[in-house]
């Protein structure tokens, strides 16, 4: 909100957005938000000492179990 850069702050919102559907869409599955928590962590711990590599290869890591939980909950309607 503090920037003057109306692309910036459209990429943010965006982003944001983008945040929000996602956990909309892992919050009902079970485990998830635990799961999640402790990557988070995981991720921030690598942060706070300073290893990039670590942190990236954490936050990655945490991207794909997401995707891999969002993805074996799937129920895809055409199949009904």
């Amino acid at each position: 909100r503090q920037t003057r850069n109306a692309r910036i702050l459209d990429l943010i919102r965006e982003l944001d957005a983008h945040l929000k559907r996602i956990g909309h869409l892992t919050v009902g599955i079970p485990g998830r938000i635990d799961k999640s928590v402790l990557q988070h962590e995981s991720i921030f711990d690598a942060i706070g000492r300073r290893h990039a590599g670590d942190a990236e290869a954490r936050m990655r890591s945490h991207i794909a179990s997401v995707l891999a939980d969002q993805l074996a909950t799937y129920e895809d309607p055409a199949e009904d």
